[in-house]
């Protein structure tokens, strides 16, 4: 009878056993995994605005006219659009929301050369799906910062 020393290979119980513990430690990280998902779309969002933000302030300063940076909703979408020679426009995705000086009303700046707003500050929050915030708080003066909440 021939003696098996150099077994190759695993055994199916041992297979079962490595899934079994990799199925736990995936469970573990799927809602850490969805928490930082949701923070990165958040970050991309925020930082899409404030390129049209800054777009359309950047056009309004270097214009004879105004330029008007505009969100409405429409279709229970937030659409941002800039109305300039130079047009652009998107949607931000539905599971996200804004709110514009803590109303859910449309959105108006115009910009005008020297990039002076025609109305005074505004907040911008923009909340994810999982409840995470971002805030663009523009003043009277054509600067903005943003925070993360």
């Amino acid at each position: 009878m021939k003696k098996f020393t150099n077994q190759r290979g695993l055994a199916a119980l041992e297979l079962v056993l490595v899934a079994a513990i990799v199925a736990i430690f995936a469970t573990a990280a799927v809602p850490r995994m969805e928490r930082i998902l949701d923070k990165v779309q958040l970050d991309y969002e925020l930082k899409r605005l404030y390129s049209t933000f800054e777009f359309a302030r950047s056009v309004g300063k270097n214009s004879d006219g105004s330029v008007k940076f505009i969100v409405s909703k429409k279709n229970d979408e937030h659409h941002i659009e800039i109305d300039s020679a130079r047009h652009r426009e998107y949607f931000l995705p539905k599971d996200f929301d804004l709110q514009y000086n803590g109303s859910n009303s449309d959105l108006q700046i115009t910009f005008t050369n020297p990039s002076m707003y025609s109305e005074g500050s505004k907040t911008i929050t923009l909340t994810s799906r999982l409840k995470s915030q971002a805030k663009i708080m523009a003043n009277s003066v054509g600067r903005w910062r943003g925070t993360y909440e």
